[in-house]
């Protein structure tokens, strides 16, 4: 009886997450990378997304760009900011490669962005872009880069050795510091640059991110050589201890990068084949995708979305190292490290308007695509599919020149009947055909007609 309530739970969690899965939906690469080259060959972390929906991105490497230093004359190597505005253009001050403005002292300070980074979101208080700059007289810094002029704001210094893995910073313009090593302390700053409480007196292994929620309850740190996310609580909010290592998850995921939706609160974070490992200890005994982000909603500790990036596959070196949100949660931003190997370092992913429903009176017992409903259909029609297990699927829209021009599925399924609906309203009339192809190999393809 008791293995039988288990599976019953088991089955229940996955039915409840899957009518949401596959929501996101890939848009391409970003910039478009034969007009506009992404420097520094990767990303670690660098990566966010302005309230006015422009992208900001700090390259890890000094490889592709430099400057005259000021007093010597030398040209040295150095790591900007690149701005993109949404339509892929750059910002009217990109590249950014000096920073100048006020510390945490009052006295004006100077920076020539150099050496390689780690790190860098958006401070959702303000919208202002916020890096980490590395060594500064041995310690970790940051600074603060308006979003509107890409003018400095502040720049802060930190006690800390400056192995830093990037910034988390909640809804009230706290910042939150963790090193890249293990065993040092996560400490909560101030905007003013006062230290504040500590969350731990002692981060355990080692993790190169960290995120914040936005009411300062919560702080999230991806360890990826214990493959489990940790998560600090205070009851006071807004970034004032006492702090507790309250919870962990994802166990057995390999995480390096992760942020918190804008409009859900959800936690969004990363997992990769090389160092994931299956998840043996909660009910869900999930297998940990490659190259996938899932969402987790922290109030059910359940994962409740995800999505898959397929043109990253294959590729043991390409480790997701950023997630970025637009202001509206509806359009997110994701990078890998490794540009050397594949050029598509960005790529954005759009929130589509796809409904996919199960039929929870339905047993499935094999694998099967129907027929659409209606045929020919003006503008809806609906596309049913079963899978009799958990699997990974995907079903996709093609014109008649092989073009995709829809993605309805994309996501873990548990097994079941569901149906997915197509809006053709925005297509032309003709032949289109759909596929229907699942992690475990199947795949099925059949034609329908758009008459209007």
């Amino acid at each position: 009886m008791k293995r039988l309530i288990t599976f019953l739970f088991v089955s229940m969690f996955l039915l409840s997450t899957a009518s949401v899965f596959g929501q996101y939906v890939d848009n391409g690469v970003f910039p478009d990378t034969n007009t506009y080259k992404i420097g520094g060959r990767a990303l670690n972390g660098g990566l966010g997304v302005d309230p006015a929906g422009k992208v900001w991105l700090r390259q890890y490497y000094a490889d592709t760009d430099s400057i005259i230093q000021a007093g010597t004359g030398k040209m040295i190597a150095v790591t900007p900011i690149s701005v993109y505005n949404a339509n892929g253009t750059p910002a009217s001050f990109s590249p950014i490669k000096v920073l100048t403005g006020p510390d945490q002292n009052g006295a004006t300070v100077t920076d020539t962005l150099t050496g390689t980074n780690t790190g860098g979101r958006i401070n959702p208080s303000n919208g202002n872009f916020v890096i980490n700059v590395g060594t500064k007289n041995g310690f970790a810094a940051f600074w603060e880069v308006d979003y509107k002029t890409g003018a400095g704001v502040k720049r802060i210094a930190t006690p800390y050795p400056s192995n830093n893995a990037g910034v988390g910073i909640d809804g009230f313009g706290n910042y939150y510091t963790v090193n890249v090593l293990g065993g040092l302390v996560g400490q909560v700053i101030s905007p003013a640059g006062a230290l504040g409480d500590k969350y731990a007196e002692s981060v355990p292994d080692i993790g190169r991110t960290i995120a914040a929620s936005r009411d300062g309850k919560n702080v999230y740190v991806p360890r990826f050589t214990v493959q489990k996310i940790f998560v600090y609580h205070t009851d006071a909010g807004e970034g004032f201890g006492p702090f507790t290592l309250a919870d962990s998850f994802a166990i057995g995921g390999s995480s390096e990068s992760i942020d918190i939706h804008p409009k859900t609160g959800y936690v969004w974070f990363s997992t990769d084949s090389a160092r994931s490992k299956m998840d043996t200890v909660s009910v869900a005994r999930r297998v940990w995708g490659d190259n996938v982000y899932y969402g987790y909603n922290p109030t059910t500790k359940t994962i409740v979305d995800s999505f898959r990036v397929d043109s990253w596959k294959g590729i043991a070196t390409l480790f997701p190292r950023g997630i970025a949100f637009s202001s509206t949660g509806d359009t997110v931003y994701v990078s890998h490290f490794d540009g050397r190997v594949n050029a598509n370092t960005i790529r954005r992913f759009v929130k589509g308007t796809t409904s996919v429903r199960r039929d929870p009176e339905l047993i499935a017992t094999n694998y099967s695509l129907m027929q659409n409903y209606p045929n020919p259909f003006n503008p809806s029609t609906q596309i049913k599919f079963t899978v009799p297990s958990n699997v990974t699927v995907s079903l996709k829209v093609y014109d008649m020149l092989g073009k995709v021009i829809a993605t309805l599925v994309e996501g873990d399924y548990a097994a079941g009947s569901y149906t997915a609906e197509l809006n053709g309203k925005d297509l032309s009339s003709g032949m289109y055909f759909y596929t229907l192809t699942t992690s475990n190999g199947f795949s099925q393809t059949k034609k329908m007609l758009l008459i209007k």
